[in-house]
């Protein structure tokens, strides 16, 4: 009989420290956390986060707003769009958003985690805002690294396009993002018979006009992000002497296009 009254009154007194130790431990979760808001920065990737250029399907790039919120199950807020801004791509969309979310602060590493998942810049997170699932790599938190912004002057060819190509494109078109600012816009333009080489019976190379296409060469004043020292059109096409550039005005597009020249 006190073998079963001393297993009991163990068994009641482990309970009661496991209680406890439950309740130290929520507690120091409850001090180490806070829930507050901060904004962060994703380039969408859909299901293609491996993707070097991330696209999405234009129908979910469009779907996405400003003013689009994410609710818990109990009404809170957990995500909002501030800012969208969408780079068309052929087919496809590059997105980028700034999102506010709902996180929570751990001070005892100094991170922070939305829906239990830690926040890194690279990351994969996925909010759902008015009912779209949007998917995409994390660019920036709470200010950090910082976006920087400026003009620049590029010179660009296209090489052996048709003529029609050519004459559609006119100087003074502009392209401007979902926020009204100056992305691209085209100051000057020339128009040449493109090269063309041609062979002899002995083998040598000659050097001929080609009636059917012309070289296109555009002066542009560009929208470009700085990131350690290079810069970037519509955030992920690098701005280098020999790189191809791709544009999409509204009545013409202007694609792998060489830079020849930068006026930074």
């Amino acid at each position: 009989m006190s073998t079963k009254l001393f297993n009991s009154k163990n068994i009641s007194i482990l309970l009661i420290i496991g209680i406890a130790i439950s309740l130290s431990i929520l507690s120091i979760r409850v001090w180490l956390s806070e829930d507050k808001f901060i904004e962060v920065e994703i380039m969408a990737s859909g299901d293609n986060w491996w993707q070097t250029q991330p696209k999405v399907p234009y129908w979910l790039a469009d779907a996405v707003v400003p003013g689009a919120i994410e609710y818990s199950v109990g009404g809170k807020k957990l995500a909002e769009v501030l800012e969208v801004i969408r780079y068309s791509e052929d087919y496809s969309k590059i997105l980028w958003a700034k999102i506010r979310l709902l996180v929570t602060e751990d001070k005892s590493n100094g991170g922070w985690r939305f829906q239990q998942q830690p926040l890194t810049i690279g990351s994969i997170i996925t909010v759902k805002p008015d009912h779209v699932s949007l998917s995409g790599n994390l660019v920036s938190i709470d200010g950090k690294p910082e976006t920087k912004y400026k003009m620049v002057n590029i010179t660009v060819k296209q090489y052996g396009i048709k003529s029609w190509q050519a004459e559609a494109v006119s100087i003074g078109s502009a392209r401007k993002d979902e926020n009204g600012n100056m992305a691209a816009k085209i100051i000057n333009k020339k128009i040449e018979q493109a090269e063309a080489s041609a062979y002899t019976a002995d083998g040598k190379i000659l050097s001929r006009r080609d009636p059917l296409r012309v070289d296109l060469t555009l002066d542009l004043e560009v929208q470009v992000v700085e990131k350690n020292g290079l810069i970037y059109f519509n955030r992920v096409q690098p701005v280098k002497i020999g790189r191809k550039l791709w544009i999409d005005f509204d009545t013409f597009e202007i694609s792998e296009a060489s830079i020849i020249k930068i006026n930074l």
